[in-house]
């Protein structure tokens, strides 16, 4: 060790880390409880399946059984997830039958989607489809938009068969694709890449979707020259030309997608929808121009928005520049459409009325569905209708057998074949401990059961027609219970055509053109709060360049819609001003004197604008932490000067109160003075000065008036400091007056120099025998006359001004004498006479000024 003295150093580490490591062992035992266990996300009785730790194994099966599969991944604690469960329970109660909801947890650290996903945020909600990738949702997460977004995903093409539906479905959007294929052919192909590109457009943009269609009738293809052979898909636009897809580009989903997004035409009314994450969408638009909002609530599962349409024919008729008959024809089939709409919505609230109250007299009654079962092997009349009736036992199914798919019952039409007997044949088709399911079938004629609309109908088609009674039933009832009103507008009913002359394509003849947005005031209302209206239906113009809002005040019709906008082109509108309910005051009262009095914009013209008063004005939000900070400094300095009442201290919420753009606070907290009699010259308190007492106090007697500062000045003084502003005051007056008496004897001794050369001109003007020399000299006098007389203009000027500081220097001297308490005033006196005095004697003393 002597001759290796470093590995004796090492030794004593190695040694000393094994105690410490021994000593921290036996150490107490750490107190952080070790991670739960995930529990499940969703009540037990949920239709959902749930993977509580994030398993992605069992999801392929699922699809392949069900087709199609709505997935949220969530995290247990996210605040947004357990939002959203609501709503994805609600969903998944409405259209389970149709679509299987899997909710898994993302967050398990040991979960199978913990290592395949890295999401940032949650939730985040996908569609699943067989054999094709994760569609993911855009839209809004609330129940009746899930149920509207998967509704259009089952069935993303509309199938045309009539010239009717060809008109309706190209009138319902701005672009709309159109397309023809050989339905008689085995190849197939085509017609899949255009059923996938349908689903890819949808998945981009739910609410500013462009519809796909499949015209199925070659007679209805023909009509149209663009449909010449099979495939063909045509892109038709409200304003501009329509569009075939090049014969000679590949037929598949991307290059169909990629042509549909080149050439579409944008929205004429496009939607502004946010998710929840922070976007410039609504920005963009904005910056675009002067932009129409429209602020009308979206409610995807029941139907059209009659405010967004009867805005879209507004606009359509707005950039209507060529005075098109396509979109003449567009306008008026809107205008049907939108009447038949209201008649149905109508008629539904009826017929739901009807069998709600049908429902509430036979809630005793067994809840049963009547089930044709078909033998196409046997030619008879007769049929097995079977009915299938359900016990809840637990209440998990709320309309009994409805919802219900009939392909889960398995009734076999070989096993059910016609009996004459008389009894019922009973059978359990599922029994578990929640809920069974049982049927009783029976040989029935089918041809004449019942008659509906003068045909004859069979129980089957009565079924169908009582199921889809409900749904509509269902679908207003969802709608109630995510606080729609439900109310219909008769008055947008109208099936009136009207022409508004010049209004025909003024978006093209103006520099001011305006665009047309609308934004759901249900989930998105903080916008429409921000711009002063609330209510259905409300129309706000946005002109971001001149920092203007106007905002439609009269009813949501079609003529003033159009007078809004035309007084907007041609600038008669006056923009709307935000201002909050009521102006409260607040801070501490002094007597009948408020410290700090609340400004709105409704008060803001009668107090800021006070000309006789100097006025503070503080700028704040409720937002702004620095702001509540702050308002203790600013009641402090609003206390001293509390018994002045020419100074007015005020406060202004700038969040809720809207200012003309000059008046603007540019940030947070923020103090303007505006001066008594010089409004226009307010000040704003440096932005770079602490924002302390003694500081706050100084800018405020900078920039108030005169009789402001020497009161505060006088309040502020001691009785030494008063005897010496007096003695300054004394000694100012003496310099004052003495340059006082200097200007004068200046100004008349000039005034006698000035006559003296007027009567030399005189005399040289006098002479017959004027020379030249004499006429140089005559001019050169004339102008040395008026160069004085300025400058004599100038020293009146100065006595005047002098004279003023002298009245100023005296009331000065009088108020320090009013505030000097036990000094006497006698005193006083001898001293100024004294001043006096000197100041006359020197003045006689002093000689005239000779230029």
């Amino acid at each position: 060790m002597a001759k290796h003295p470093d590995l004796c150093c090492v030794f004593l580490c190695c040694v000393g880390t094994f105690l410490l490591s021994k000593s921290f062992s036996h150490s107490k035992p750490s107190i952080t409880q070790p991670q739960p266990w995930p529990t499940s996300f969703l009540p037990h009785f949920s239709t959902t399946i749930d993977f509580p730790y994030g398993d992605l194994d069992p999801l392929e099966d699922i699809v392949q059984q069900h087709e199609v599969a709505f997935i949220m991944f969530y995290a247990p604690w996210c605040a947004k997830s357990r939002e959203l469960r609501w709503q994805f329970e609600q969903a998944a109660k409405f259209i389970g039958n149709k679509v299987k909801f899997i909710s898994i947890n993302c967050w398990w650290p040991a979960g199978q989607c913990r290592h395949r996903y890295s999401f940032y945020s949650y939730p985040h909600l996908y569609v699943k489809l067989q054999l094709l990738e994760l569609f993911t949702y855009q839209g809004i997460p609330a129940a009746e938009h899930i149920v509207a977004f998967l509704d259009s995903f089952l069935r993303p093409m509309t199938y045309i068969a009539s010239h009717t539906q060809l008109v309706e479905f190209l009138t319902k959007a701005d672009t709309t694709v159109v397309g023809y294929f050989n339905m008689s052919s085995s190849n197939t192909s085509d017609y899949n890449q255009f059923y996938y590109a349908s689903l890819r457009i949808l998945a981009n943009d739910p609410y500013n979707n462009i519809p796909f269609g499949v015209i199925t009738s070659r007679h209805i293809a023909s009509v149209y020259k663009v449909i010449t052979s099979s495939p063909t898909i045509m892109l038709s636009r409200s304003i501009k030309d329509t569009l075939v897809y090049p014969g000679n580009s590949n037929f598949t989903t991307s290059e169909i997608v990629k042509w549909i997004f080149k050439h579409k035409q944008e929205n004429i009314v496009e939607w502004i929808v946010h998710s929840g994450m922070k976007t410039l969408n609504l920005n963009k638009h904005i910056k675009q121009g002067p932009t129409v909002i429209l602020f009308t609530a979206i409610d995807p599962i029941a139907g059209p928005n009659l405010y967004s349409n009867i805005l879209r024919e507004v606009a359509l008729d707005y950039f209507n520049c060529d005075n098109k008959d396509k979109v003449d024809e567009i306008i008026k089939n809107s205008i049907y459409m939108r009447w038949r709409s209201i008649q149905s919505k109508s008629k539904q609230r009826s017929n739901c009325t009807k069998f709600w109250s049908s429902q509430e007299t036979e809630q005793d009654k067994k809840c049963c569905l009547s089930v044709v079962v078909h033998d196409f092997q046997q030619q008879s009349q007769k049929h097995n209708v079977c009915d299938v009736c359900i016990s809840n036992l637990m209440n998990r199914y709320e309309h009994c057998g409805f919802g219900i798919p009939l392909s889960s019952l398995s009734l076999n039409p070989a096993k059910l074949r016609p009996t004459n007997t008389h009894y019922c044949q009973n059978m359990v088709i599922n029994y578990n401990t929640l809920s069974r399911i049982s049927a009783c079938c029976g040989s029935h004629e089918t041809d004449d059961i019942m008659t509906h609309l003068g045909r004859p109908v069979d129980l089957y088609v009565k079924t169908g027609h009582q199921k889809h009674v409900q749904h509509m039933c269902n679908i207003l009832r969802l709608n109630r219970l995510q606080g729609y009103q439900n109310t219909i507008n008769h008055k947008l009913s109208s099936l009136k055509q009207e022409k508004f002359g010049d209004f025909t394509g003024l978006g093209c003849r103006t520099n001011k053109t305006v665009n047309f947005i609308a934004m759901d005031l249900k989930y998105h209302k903080v916008f429409a709060t921000r711009l002063g209206v609330g209510k259905e239906g409300s129309l706000v113009l946005v002109d971001d360049r001149n920092e203007a809002n106007y905002i439609m005040k009269k009813e949501f019709i079609k003529n003033n819609i159009v007078k809004f906008i035309s007084n907007f082109t041609n600038n008669e509108l006056r923009p709307d001003l935000r201002s909050s309910s009521s102006s409260t005051l607040s801070g501490s009262i002094a007597g009948k004197h408020q410290l700090i009095s609340e400004v709105t914009t409704d008060s803001f013209q009668d107090i800021v604008l006070h000309k006789s008063k100097d006025v503070v004005l503080y700028y704040y939000t409720s937002w702004c932490g620095f702001c509540t900070a702050f308002s203790h400094t600013f009641l402090a300095v609003a206390r001293y000067f509390q018994d002045e009442h020419n100074v007015v201290f005020a406060r202004i919420n700038a969040d809720k109160n809207d200012l003309p753009w000059q008046y603007k606070g540019s940030s947070f907290p923020s103090i303007v003075i505006f001066p008594a009699n010089r409004k226009s010259y307010s000040s704003t308190y440096p932005d770079d000065l602490p924002k302390t007492i003694p500081n706050l106090v100084n800018f405020v007697l900078r920039h108030a008036q005169k009789a402001v500062k020497m009161k505060a000045g006088l309040k502020m003084c001691s009785k030494n400091c008063i005897s010496r502003n007096r003695q300054s005051a004394l000694k100012l007056i003496m310099y004052l007056q003495k340059e006082l008496v200097g200007l004068k004897s200046k100004a008349q001794d000039l005034e006698k120099y000035i006559e003296k050369l007027k009567v030399k001109v005189k005399l040289k003007e006098g002479r017959r025998d004027v020379e030249k020399e004499t006429c140089s000299v005559v001019n050169l006098l004339k102008s040395k006359v008026e160069m004085l007389m300025g400058y004599l203009l100038v020293l009146r000027t100065r006595i005047n001004r002098k004279t003023t500081h002298v009245q100023s220097a005296k009331m000065l001297r009088m108020r320090l004498l009013g505030n000097v308490g036990q000094i006497e005033k006698k005193d006083m006196a001898a001293i100024l006479d004294h001043h006096e005095r000197h100041v006359t004697q020197k003045l006689k003393k002093m000689t005239m000024l000779k230029l």
